[in-house]
């Protein structure tokens, strides 16, 4: 406990001198206890999100990434309608299993710019 608020305490000090220190944090509860939960609260929220992730097809693992609406998830996968860097649709969504994903964004400037000239 006692690392945790000497590392919070030494962040809070470089975010405030840099000014950035009010802009950490979102205004709104999300559930973090399962994926589930939060992609159903981001879902709720009308969040768009960007999700990187491994590509994993047979013998080949690939990153790759999908930036769109949660339009439903299971206990073991999202599902995403992604859109592409022109602002269209994909007529199907993206299943993306959560053991894949390496990393989860929303809220950002590029998610929230791109998510409003989609078509």
């Amino acid at each position: 406990p006692s690392i945790a608020r000497e590392i919070r305490g030494r962040v809070e000090k470089i975010l405030t001198a840099e000014g950035t220190y009010d802009k950490v944090g979102i205004p709104y509860d999300l559930n973090l206890d399962d994926f589930q939960g939060f992609f159903r609260g981001l879902q709720q929220l009308g969040k768009h999100v960007m999700i990187e992730m491994l590509q994993v097809d047979e013998d080949m693992i690939e990153e790759a990434f999908v930036i769109g609406r949660v339009v439903g998830m299971s206990k073991r996968s999202v599902a995403i309608m992604n859109y592409d860097d022109t602002g269209s649709w994909d007529t199907e969504p993206t299943i993306i299993n959560y053991k894949h994903i390496k990393w989860v964004t929303f809220d950002s400037e590029y998610v929230n710019v791109f998510g409003k000239y989609v078509e």
